[in-house]
């Protein structure tokens, strides 16, 4: 099989390098957002104290990068959440309704799931039509 070099290879769909345009629709992100919190909550469980501490240092760079103030109100939720119960923080972390998928839209667990939990995450949405078991 002779190969056009002019031709770019693509990786298949859903691979980590993959950089077809599929852009999920607002109901698919939320549910993607819904399931990887799932994960960081399992994370959160099994190592609290990593899992917070990265936490804490995300949400101070979000406040830093935040000059006009417009997140201000989502950064507070999550500071409250992060200094208060775990039991508390994992409850939103894994609710399904509007209010905890708004919040989760400024997450400060950037870097807890590596790319291949996060890219796993997204093919099981996308196999499930968009909707997280539990949902």
């Amino acid at each position: 099989m002779d190969v056009d070099p002019s031709r770019p290879r693509t990786p298949p769909s859903g691979h980590p390098t993959d950089t077809s345009p599929w852009v999920p629709d607002a109901s698919v992100r939320g549910a993607v957002g819904l399931a990887l919190h799932r994960l960081i909550a399992e994370r959160l469980a099994a190592d609290p104290g990593a899992v917070l501490a990265a936490a804490r240092r995300n949400l101070a760079t979000m406040r830093r990068a935040n000059d006009d103030g417009s997140a201000d109100g989502w950064l507070d939720a999550w500071e409250v959440l992060l200094d208060g119960p775990l039991d508390r923080l994992t409850a939103v972390m894994a609710d399904p309704r509007q209010a905890a998928r708004d919040l989760r839209q400024s997450s400060p667990f950037a870097g807890v799931l590596s790319p291949k939990e996060r890219w796993a995450a997204l093919r099981r949405v996308r196999r499930r039509g968009g909707a997280p078991r539990g949902a």
